[in-house]
């Protein structure tokens, strides 16, 4: 559990992110209990989690969702 804490704590979320809600946080905790730290890209994992984050924004306040695939919705 160290390692997801570390992977978290580098990754550069704002504090009210999206991402920090209790049940978001635990999905990071267990999916990146699954990952070795050296084996990813770290700004990319934070751009693409950022990219979905302000999807998630988009999709709850009904505003032009074309932009989100239909796996994402």
């Amino acid at each position: 559990m160290i390692n997801s804490i570390d992977i978290i704590n580098s990754l550069k979320f704002s504090s009210n992110s999206y991402w920090f809600n209790k049940a978001n946080l635990f999905s990071l905790l267990i999916e990146f209990y699954k990952l070795d730290v050296k084996s990813i890209n770290l700004d990319l994992l934070e751009s693409k989690l950022l990219e979905l984050e302000k999807k998630v924004d988009i999709y709850f306040t009904y505003e032009d969702i074309s932009m989100i695939t239909d796996n994402e919705r």
